[in-house]
């Protein structure tokens, strides 16, 4: 049975209802509360996990930037005994077998891989300065020590343990620990956005 209109009172419509559908309305309305509530959570886990990867990603190419940086010659061209040794083997592959393009798409592959490797270095780098300047002009005094963490544990040229980084800072290694990840989620940001 529908509602009935039983009068108005300044504008405002009044509708007589039974028992049962009071708790019919107000079944559906707890049903569609939960429903929005639940979908309101799934958006939040999505957006925590989703924000736990990039920290995740952010520390895997942190960790992978000596590695980067070891692979990548100063410059980003072959170097002159890589050019000839990629040469004489093109020459090879010509005169021995059919397989021309396959030499090609090695050499192809090398230079893109290498590309992306630059790529990755300079957006690492990049990262690091703006979260140093962050960390520079920051009022707090623990800021430039996070900085300083986290360059000597993935940038700088020596390789230190997080026991050498908590010794030399002064602080435990469950501090280490709690600033790198601290400033990861920071860098985060300006590597991979927000």
């Amino acid at each position: 049975m529908a509602p009935v209109e039983t009068e108005s009172l300044e504008g405002n419509r009044i509708y007589q209802v039974t028992g049962r559908e009071l708790t019919q309305i107000a079944e559906i309305s707890a049903r569609e509360a939960v429903k929005m509530c639940r979908e309101e959570r799934k958006k939040t886990e999505k957006r925590e996990q989703s924000n736990a990867d990039k920290v995740k990603r952010t520390k895997k190419l942190l960790s992978d930037y000596r590695r980067l940086k070891r692979e990548i010659p100063e410059k980003e061209e072959f170097t002159e005994s890589e050019k000839v040794e990629k040469r004489w083997a093109f020459l090879r592959d010509l005169m021995g077998s059919a397989h021309i393009n396959s030499q090609e798409s090695v050499v192809e592959k090398e230079e893109k891989r290498r590309a992306e490797n630059m790529y990755y270095i300079n957006r690492i780098e990049r990262a690091i300065e703006t979260y140093r300047e962050e960390c520079e002009t920051s009022k707090k005094p623990e800021a430039m020590r996070c900085y300083r963490e986290v360059y000597e544990y993935y940038i700088a040229e020596e390789e230190k343990t997080v026991a050498q980084i908590a010794s030399e800072e002064c602080v435990s290694e469950k501090t280490v620990y709690k600033d790198i990840g601290n400033a990861c989620k920071i860098i985060a940001v300006y590597l991979l956005g927000v």
